[in-house]
């Protein structure tokens, strides 16, 4: 768990930085999010299996995904400081973020037994416009799966 939360976490920290300072951090931040973690994937090893519970680590990032959301749109349309190469490795960045993190990270909230986990992730498909899927996963996908009243099986 402790390097899944760090693999998310620190191109979370770049992108902030990115969408406030600008400079090195919007490179640095789409390197974290792909190349630094394409390596990181690679690394020979075992990591010792824990009863520790991840809905810490999936709630933060439900928090992280709005306010790297707020800061993404305030970079955008109104960073005076950030050039149009940081503005473009930006918007790469957030939509590495959000599609790779957030998105596979509201799917496992959506599915927590708490009514928290459950809106925050519902929240973080609508903020992205992919709200629909919360119902198509829970009353479609999960009834009919592998069969052919199922839309989302192959």
């Amino acid at each position: 768990m402790f390097w899944f939360a760090v693999a998310s976490h620190i191109p979370a920290v770049f992108l902030a930085l990115a969408c406030v300072l600008g400079g090195v951090f919007p490179g640095v931040a789409v390197f974290s999010i792909t190349i630094a973690v394409f390596f990181a994937d690679k690394v020979p090893g075992k990591l010792a299996v824990t009863a520790a519970s991840g809905r810490g680590v999936s709630l933060s990032l439900g928090v992280l995904h709005f306010v790297l959301l707020g800061l993404g749109i305030w970079a955008l349309a109104a960073g005076a400081q950030l050039s149009v190469l940081d503005k473009l490795l930006i918007f790469t960045g957030l939509g590495l973020f959000f599609g790779q993190i957030s998105n596979s990270n509201a799917h496992e909230l959506i599915h927590a037994p708490s009514r928290l986990s459950r809106r925050l992730g519902a929240a973080s498909y609508t903020s992205v416009l992919h709200g629909h899927h919360v119902s198509a996963q829970l009353r479609v996908h999960h009834i009919y799966a592998g069969t052919d009243a199922d839309p989302n099986s192959a």
